[in-house]
């Protein structure tokens, strides 16, 4: 077998090749009639290869690759020069063929994408409030029977919160003159029918819906919401059976007068839904590639990935490394959760939270203490802010695997949570004043972040123990400030007022988030 790869391998090198910086009409996969099942080990698929050229491949070159392998094509990437390859046959010899080629510049497994949620819990309909200290938090505990699949009861520390009432009342007195900000949720997919979303998600003006034609020739067919690229039915995002990038939606921008279900923190936000799950259900980088080209050919301004994948020290050795580059060239923000590992992701790196790029904000979890969650990553290199992390309000769905029936009131818990906090935030500011560029936006919300004396970390060690200081923790030591954040952007915009400050109770009156939620 490897004789006879590498002898193909020889023989693509001796054949000529057409050279050219114009990229080819894409050689085409053959259509399956059933997902094609994959071949794991740890974290990487044995089925599927990224191909990154030297230069934008010609089809001649392609072709090449597909002929040592016995592979056809999955995605091509031509933004990025480089193919995604679906194959047969000896993983390692297939590889180190490919990687013979003189115009192949790279060869790396297709890497599997964790999300970085950890426990969801349904939650009674009365008094919602109460149990969204992301938004006010007034000190004290929320009992267990608040949460019925808690043993104890959460203790909070008064005004450890994003100030997202005062905030949400500075933005609503100039909600007319925002703008809707596009965020593209890279996650599970988003059930785009449920009615704390549907009004908030993106939709493509330019596909006519559900008549089987690719209308704006974008090579996904009715793609209303975002794209599933990995999906055999690669225009519809929606969610199957994972809530996750649901979850994540709803912190972003669910409909805030709901009936009873959560509040989104920014109130002009459109969600376009990057499904990158395969049929499977598995998350891929390649799908990840494929979503960014999307994001870049329709403008959005601000990604969150609430999830991550292991990779090298090296972040150049990275598939999606020339993409994540792209956004940045772009003017594109990218906010990432940092995960759950309890670890260091300075010394163990995660993507895309790891990308040294200064388009990327990592977030970390944050408890209603002010104390780092004892499971949230963490580094002073690679992370930048911490949010709060458990017990997040937000909407959700159960599904008896055709139908989902959307749930209005869950808790969500992990980095994955504090995530979209970050985004939401970030996209407000964006909102307020469009003009801003991605650098501005980020240092609005990282220069205004609140310092918190209990955000330190004791770890156990040989000596005995060891305090981490918040400037270890992260970047900037601090927890996201929504109030302080926009304050800061309309001090600049409208010169300093001395009518900033607003009561929290009159802020809540304006927002009317109906009966059921009671400060």
């Amino acid at each position: 077998m490897k004789k006879t790869i590498l002898a193909l391998a020889i023989a693509a090198i001796a054949s000529p090749v057409i050279a050219g910086s114009d990229m080819p009409t894409p050689v085409k996969a053959q259509a399956a009639s059933a997902p094609k099942a994959q071949n794991l080990e740890s974290d990487i698929s044995l089925t599927t290869l990224n191909v990154k050229f030297h230069e934008a491949p010609t089809e001649e070159q392609i072709q090449a690759v597909l002929d040592v392998a016995g592979a056809t094509v999955k995605s091509n990437h031509s933004r990025f020069k480089m193919i995604t390859i679906e194959f047969d046959g000896n993983p390692d010899e297939i590889k180190t063929a490919i990687e013979t080629l003189p115009f192949v510049k790279q060869v790396m497994f297709d890497k599997a994408i964790k999300s970085q949620a950890l426990t969801t819990t349904a939650l009674p309909e009365e008094d919602l409030f109460s149990q969204m200290w992301n938004w006010h938090n007034g000190g004290g505990f929320i009992e267990s029977t608040d949460r019925p699949n808690d043993t104890n009861p959460y203790l909070y520390v008064n005004g450890v919160d994003l100030g997202a009432l005062e905030a949400r009342r500075l933005l609503e007195d100039r909600v007319n003159s925002m703008e809707d900000i596009i965020i593209a949720v890279f996650d599970s997919g988003v059930n785009y029918n449920d009615p704390a979303l549907k009004d908030m998600m993106w939709v493509n003006a330019d596909e006519i819906p559900d008549n089987g034609i690719d209308d704006d020739g974008d090579s996904y067919i009715d793609n209303i919401y975002g794209i599933a690229p990995n999906k055999t039915v690669s225009g519809d995002p929606i969610a199957t059976t994972s809530t996750h990038g649901t979850q994540v939606a709803g912190v972003i921008c669910e409909k805030i007068n709901n009936a009873y279900a959560g509040a989104g923190l920014t109130p002009r936000c459109k969600i376009m839904a990057i499904n990158i799950e395969d049929d499977n259900g598995i998350q891929w980088e390649n799908a990840t590639i494929s979503g960014i080209d999307f994001v870049l050919n329709e403008g959005v301004k601000i990604s969150n990935f609430s999830n991550s994948m292991s990779g090298s020290a090296d972040e150049t050795l990275m598939a999606s490394y020339d993409a994540f580059v792209a956004l940045k060239d772009g003017g594109h923000l990218v906010v990432a959760a940092s995960g759950n590992d309890s670890q260091s992701i300075d010394d163990t790196p995660l993507y895309p939270a790891s990308y040294s790029m200064d388009n990327v904000i990592t977030v970390n979890g944050i408890t209603g203490t002010g104390g780092r969650a004892t499971y949230s990553n963490y580094g002073a290199i690679s992370t930048d802010i911490a949010a709060p992390t458990n017990g997040i309000v937000t909407t959700s769905f159960t599904s008896d695997g055709s139908v989902l029936t959307p749930v209005e009131s869950t808790s969500f818990n992990g980095t994955s949570a504090a995530t979209p906090e970050v985004a939401a935030v970030a996209a407000a500011l964006w909102s307020l004043s469009p003009s801003l560029t991605y650098t501005q936006v980020r240092d609005y919300v990282l220069n205004n972040a609140q310092v918190i004396p209990n955000y330190t970390d004791v770890r156990d060690i040989e000596d005995g123990g060891s305090v981490l200081e918040n400037v270890t923790l992260s970047s900037t030591g601090g927890m996201l400030d929504f109030t302080a954040s926009v304050k800061a952007l309309i001090a600049d915009i409208e010169g300093n007022s001395t009518k900033l400050g607003v009561p929290a109770n009159k802020v809540f009156e304006s927002l009317n988030f109906g009966s059921a939620h009671t400060p």
